[in-house]
């Protein structure tokens, strides 16, 4: 009668530890300083575009006035920068606003290029 107890408290165990398995299988949580310089630059960035949104406008004048040409890019690259400086306050904002949050990604920036500079002069595709 012994044994019978013991195999079925053995089996039972057995059981448990292989159900709890893929709980304690999780990924590696990220380092508090990783989590803590996400939430930096997030906020940073989220700031900055607030401030330097303005400079969508001469940006995509650039940009425009490549593809199209000096006169019909410069129209169309105007009302592109407004709609752009809009656009990236709108995320700079909610950015700033939502620091605490590791999304999307981890804390990677909600619109590219993540700064209205860096990739000003870059080659336009369509050219």
């Amino acid at each position: 009668m012994l044994w019978n107890r013991r195999t079925v408290w053995v089996a039972m165990v057995a059981v448990v530890v292989l159900a709890c398995g893929p709980l304690c299988a999780q990924e590696k949580l990220p380092s508090a300083e990783n989590v803590i310089g996400g939430m930096t630059v997030k906020l940073l960035r989220g700031v900055i575009n607030v401030v330097t949104c303005p400079l969508e406008v001469p940006r995509q004048i650039d940009r425009q006035v490549h593809l199209r040409g000096v006169c019909e890019g410069s129209g169309v690259g105007f009302l592109a920068g407004v709609g752009m400086t809009l656009f990236r306050a709108v995320a700079g904002g909610v950015e700033a606003a939502l620091f605490l949050v590791p999304e999307p990604g981890f804390y990677d920036p909600l619109i590219t290029p993540a700064y209205a500079w860096e990739d000003w002069g870059a080659p336009v595709a369509g050219k």
